[in-house]
Formats: C-alpha cells, sequence, structure tokens
C-alpha cells in the first residue's frame, strides 16, 4: 500500500483538484488501490485549518477515508514515512504538486539538485500525462524547480505562463528553471547606442520574421558557449522538434538578420499575451544579432508587448537597457497574460514588417 500524506493549504483543497490527485492515482495504481492519507500543513498559519468537506467526499468517493479535518505540522517523519506528498498551491494557481520521497539521490538521476529534509530528499518529478506546474517560487536557489515531464505544447505553454522555462543538456532529464532575479527589457527602456543606430540605419542588415524559424534555432545551438560554462548545447534535437512546434502554432517566433542573402544572425522565443519569451540569438557577422533585437523591441513596441524576457543576466542585455528584476514582480507581470489576447500566427505576414 502506498502511503500519501495530503499536504491541506489552508481551505483550498477544492474538489476539482483533489479529484484529479487520487483519480490519477488510482488509474496509476490499478482498480481497488488503497490509499493511507492524512492532512498537514508547511506554514504555521494553516495548522489547524480544515479541509474542504467537498475534498474529503471526493476522498471517501475514492475509497479514502480516514483523513484529519484539521491541519498539522509536517515533520522530518513524514518525508521518511510516507512515499509521496500531495501539495496545492496556497491560492491554487498552479495545479497539484506531487512530491515523490525518495531515500539518498533520486534514482537514475545523478548531479540533479534536490532538497533534502532529514534523511531523504524531496524533488519536483513532473506527472507526464499532466501538464501543471508547482509554485515556482519554491524553485531550488539556482532556479531549478522540476524535472521530468514532456515539452509538449500544453506543457511548454503553461510553463511560461507560470514563470518556468525548460533547459538542460542532451542526455540528461528535462530540468525546469525559475529563476530569481529574472532579466527583462521593458521595451521603453531599450537603450539604442549612436553606433548602433548607425549600424541599423545603413541598410547593410535585412531583417525578416518567421521565415526560416528552424535555421535560427539550429545555428543558436552551434554557438560555442564555454565562456559561459557551457560544454555542449542545450539546444537538443527534442528542444527544436518542440518549439518548431510551437512555430508551427504561431506562438514561437525568429526574427532574422541576412546579408547579401545569407542568414548570418537572429533570435528566437515564445510569445504569449504581451510578453516575448527570449531563448536564444546568433550572429557568424558583428553586430548582426543585435540588428535582429532592434526590430523585435520596435514590434514589441508596436504592438504593445509589456516586456521582453531575457532570462538571465549579460552584460550585453545590461547593455541594451535590459535589467533584473524580482521573481515575485515578474510573476506578477505574467498575471495579465490570462486576460489579454496573445497575437498568434506568422508575425511576417503581418504588413510592414520586412526591414531592408
Amino acid at each position: 500500500m502506498k502511503k500519501i500524506l495530503f499536504v491541506c493549504h489552508g481551505n483550498i483543497c477544492r474538489s476539482v483538484t483533489a479529484e484529479f490527485v487520487f483519480r490519477h492515482m488510482a488509474e496509476e495504481a490499478g482498480v481497488g488501490y488503497l490509499f493511507e492519507v492524512d492532512s498537514a500543513a508547511t506554514s504555521r498559519e494553516e495548522i489547524g485549518n480544515p479541509i474542504y468537506p467537498l475534498a474529503l467526499h471526493t476522498m471517501e468517493t475514492h475509497g479514502i477515508h480516514g483523513a484529519r479535518h484539521a491541519a498539522r505540522q509536517v515533520t522530518r517523519h513524514d518525508y521518511d514515512y510516507y512515499d509521496y506528498l500531495v501539495l496545492m498551491d496556497s491560492e491554487n494557481l498552479y495545479g497539484i504538486q506531487l512530491r515523490r520521497c525518495v531515500g539518498g539521490h533520486h534514482r537514475g538521476l545523478p548531479g540533479i539538485v534536490e532538497r533534502t529534509i532529514g534523511t531523504k530528499a524531496m524533488i519536483y518529478e513532473l506527472d507526464p500525462h499532466y501538464p501543471g506546474f508547482p509554485n515556482p517560487e519554491e524553485a531550488e536557489p539556482d532556479g531549478m524547480i522540476a524535472i521530468g515531464g514532456d515539452l509538449s505544447p500544453a506543457r511548454l505553454i503553461n510553463a511560461y505562463c507560470c514563470g518556468i522555462f525548460p533547459w538542460y543538456d542532451d542526455g540528461e532529464p528535462i530540468l525546469w528553471w525559475s529563476l530569481d532575479p529574472r532579466m527583462v527589457l521593458f521595451p521603453d527602456e531599450f537603450r539604442y547606442s549612436k553606433s548602433l543606430r548607425r549600424v541599423v540605419q545603413s541598410g547593410r542588415f535585412e531583417v525578416r520574421i518567421d521565415t526560416c524559424f528552424e535555421d535560427v534555432m539550429r545555428s543558436c545551438g552551434k554557438v560555442d558557449r564555454t565562456a559561459q560554462g557551457q560544454d555542449g548545447t542545450w539546444i537538443t534535437e527534442e528542444m527544436v522538434t518542440a518549439y518548431v512546434c510551437l512555430h508551427r502554432l504561431g506562438l514561437a517566433h525568429s526574427f532574422e538578420t541576412f546579408y547579401q542573402g545569407r542568414l548570418v544572425g537572429g533570435l528566437y522565443g515564445v510569445s504569449l499575451g504581451p510578453f516575448f519569451f527570449g531563448e536564444s540569438m546568433f550572429h557568424t557577422m558583428t553586430d548582426a544579432s543585435k540588428v535582429a533585437f532592434v526590430r523585435l523591441v520596435e514590434f514589441c513596441r508596436a504592438h504593445g508587448f509589456r516586456l521582453i524576457d531575457a532570462q538571465q543576466e549579460t552584460t550585453h542585455l545590461a547593455s541594451l537597457g535590459a535589467r533584473p528584476i524580482p521573481r515575485s514582480d515578474y510573476l506578477m507581470e505574467l498575471n495579465v497574460i490570462r486576460g489579454d489576447n496573445t497575437l498568434q500566427g506568422n508575425w511576417g505576414q503581418l504588413s510592414g514588417y520586412h526591414w531592408l
């Protein structure tokens, strides 16, 4: 019998989410599987709060009886005793968090950052069939928040809406990150230097949008990043396939710099609501990627974008006006995605967006 600790964050354990968790576990385990369930809390102000009656009813419907009606404090003993912890975010924005308690290091995943309590480690292992994510505020100090899952469009879209992105080396499991602080550029804060302006206005480069997305992505994967401590590329074949799929859905875009008909620079990223989530850029000629970035900023200004996400802090991006902001502020910005329309489709087919 698997032992499940149902962690109740106040009163938010609603019937729908509770039903999903236990239905999924029952399907995974097989018909007639029984669970030992207890309720607990992870912060002192939640201790003593009851579980929603509807949630209790849902548990009983699935043959789960005897859950406590008031939350108690989670202890180290729980991490040793239970096989799984089921948690919910305090505002129920990020769905279900399913933590598996394992002894020592996670099997088959050497080198993965883990949160250790007592003799056991906890790690967010994503459900391969459900595109939910943990609360990004619970990420490790280096920003890692989860492993596993897949790169399906639904999961990637959900990830970006939650301030999370994938980043891992070939041969590793998929790793998910939410950095604190987060490097962003507000379009109105873009620093357009005189030298860069001269390059753009010279007409030396031609910039197109969404004409060769996959070529740009593969070119980004060939960039030598040993100076940043990367031995290889994180733009794996799996990543290329996933983001090309997003591009075909009209959610991923590329800005491409050409010189005499040859691709010499560019960038790509994902667009949801009034945000552009930059992923990578490359150049084989000086200033080629900067010119693509200028056109991205102009496009974002013209369409009322709130910010361009640059993920990690670099001196290059800082010179263009990007700055780090706390993750909490970044997540507040993302709240408007749910209420704003996404400019979906091939951006290159919008009139007036082909620069010579």
